[in-house]
């Protein structure tokens, strides 16, 4: 079940890891959302390689299909069009930006289409399980892929995911680093 694109962001998904492991007991019981920009993204392809390593319950992935199509080919885990769906019971929630910089083709929805059918906001929330934590790799672009109100929520873990990115990365440089 590995995807393999041109680009990966390793680094990211060690923290995202880092970030999971201090609110959750066993990786090996987590229902994983994955919403957004699929194709497109750096985030998604290195996450499925390392939660591959620290194995998982299952994962859906969800977003318009114009931002999908590598997971409708050759489907990873299971793909939900449908936002609520997607969400029910989701112990951990990770939501992409739309990466406008790596589009080659005009996108068939509007960008009021996607807010109304994939931003995440309090209340599509409520169908998660009850101590679901929401990540985002930033930067985030609310008003689009996240409504503000919930980063204020307690289980809204971003600024965990900025505070472990320092020092995740510090530590990789100073691995890389001290072997020279």
């Amino acid at each position: 079940m590995r995807v393999r694109v041109q680009q990966a962001h390793p680094s990211q998904a060690l923290l995202d890891l880092m970030t999971i492991q201090e609110s959750k007991d066993a990786f090996k019981d987590l229902k994983i959302t994955i919403v957004g920009d699929l194709d497109h993204s750096r985030v998604v392809s290195s996450f499925l390689e390392a939660i591959q390593i620290v194995g998982y319950k299952s994962i859906t992935f969800c977003g318009h299909p114009d931002l999908c199509k590598t997971f409708l080919e050759n489907p990873v885990g299971n793909f939900e069009p449908e936002l609520n769906i997607a969400l029910q019971d989701a112990d951990v929630v990770i939501a992409l930006r739309i990466q406008n910089e790596r589009l080659t083709e005009k996108l068939s929805i509007s960008a009021s289409d996607y807010v109304e059918r994939y931003q995440i906001n309090v209340d599509s929330l409520q169908v998660a399980s009850p101590d679901m934590i929401l990540l985002h790799p930033g930067p985030v672009n609310f008003g689009i892929e996240l409504n503000k109100d919930v980063s204020a929520l307690e289980n809204c873990k971003i600024k965990n995911q900025i505070f472990n990115g320092v020092g995740m990365r510090m530590a990789i440089l100073t691995k890389l680093f001290s072997q020279a």
